[in-house]
């Protein structure tokens, strides 16, 4: 296979546009067959999350690099564990009936499709953000790509603002009847009821555990945790980072999109007509006396509301905070209650004299 990769490349070279479903292979001087070529031949980049963190803008950003094809759709979810689950029905809120979530990825054959228009040396990229929770996600993955190189990115955001936009996603397609305290409340429930990761608020901001087993699949140098915040004002940092990291030569990605951090590029289009066709049958039933939506407006989240979650996340969060790797610099929501706690407890330490123990 190596020696059919190097024709490859060597076409590819003189201009021949040669995809990674069909290989071609020089026998002789111009004779020619049609052989395949497998996907196991190619090197991978798993964007594995955490949702809600500029997952789509980086996966725009990042194939703007010619040596990176992205899989379409950015999200395949092949190697999720748990592949028949269930979401709420957006065109029936009131209701809150539960429909299939269609998932076209369950056979290795579509899979390997999605990657036909690689070209010969590309990295292919999947950004699928339920990886990184998924619990089976890393020895699946490892297990695929056996014997290739691969590299596993993480990008972070501050957890209990991630929480809250996950909320707000929900809310904002009408999936959410719960204010945001009731939904964290109502989780531990809605996974046992088969809810779909939309509404794991906590659970997808419990990083520590999750990096830890990618590093221990993969090892340490193949997996680059990255700052949600740093990619938005300093991407430039980001770039160099991420060519060091898969040994790509320099480039100039450019400015990074501002993209709807749940929208696929490339799906926006589709998304909308999808959306107002569902708006149109809500309205057309209620004309004919059907019930009410979910109510799609937000509140801002409170102060009360983000000490919630720090105590339901705090374990997690002192744990990343620990880890070197791991940058929490612009975690400002969870260094502001950090902080808070740190001087109560050297308060209730302190000496009579006022010095600390």
């Amino acid at each position: 296979m190596g020696l059919i990769n190097g024709y490859l490349c060597y076409l590819e070279s003189a201009g021949y546009d040669c995809g990674l479903s069909t290989l071609v292979r020089v026998i002789g001087d111009w004779d020619c067959e049609v052989v395949e070529l497998k996907m196991s031949d190619f090197k991978y980049i798993f964007l594995v999350g955490a949702p809600k963190s500029g997952t789509t803008a980086l996966v725009e950003w990042l194939g703007r690099h010619p040596d990176i094809f992205t899989m379409p759709g950015k999200e395949p979810g092949f190697f999720r564990t748990k592949t028949d689950r269930f979401v709420l029905d957006a065109h029936r809120p009131d209701e809150m009936q539960f429909i299939p979530l269609d998932h076209p990825m369950r056979s290795e054959t579509a899979y390997r499709a999605l990657a036909e228009n690689a070209r010969c040396g590309q990295w292919l990229l999947d950004g699928s953000t339920d990886y990184l929770s998924d619990e089976g996600a890393p020895e699946r993955i490892r297990d695929f790509t056996e014997g290739r190189e691969v590299r596993v990115v993480c990008i972070l955001r501050d957890p209990i603002e991630r929480a809250y936009s996950e909320y707000r996603h929900a809310r904002r397609d009408g999936l959410e009847p719960l204010s945001f305290r009731a939904s964290i409340d109502a989780e531990a429930a809605r996974i046992a009821e088969g809810y779909q990761p939309l509404f794991f608020h906590l659970r997808r901001s419990r990083y520590y555990r999750d990096l830890a087993r990618y590093i221990t699949t993969f090892g340490e140098e193949r997996v680059l945790i990255l700052d949600h915040a740093e990619f938005r004002t300093s991407p430039g940092t980001l770039a160099d980072q991420l060519c060091n990291f898969m040994d790509l030569s320099s480039f100039d990605f450019g400015v990074p999109n501002q993209l709807n951090l749940s929208e696929p590029p490339g799906l926006a289009k589709g998304r909308a007509v999808k959306y107002l066709r569902g708006r149109a049958k809500l309205a057309i039933k209620q004309l004919l006396g059907g019930r009410t939506t979910v109510d799609r407006t937000v509140a801002q989240l409170s102060e009360a509301d983000r000490r919630y979650v720090f105590e339901h996340l705090e374990d997690d969060i002192r744990a990343c905070m620990a880890d070197p790797r791991i940058s929490t610099n612009n975690w400002t929501s969870v260094t502001h209650f950090v902080s808070t706690e740190t001087e109560n407890c050297n308060q209730r330490i302190r000496r009579t004299d006022g010095s600390p123990v």
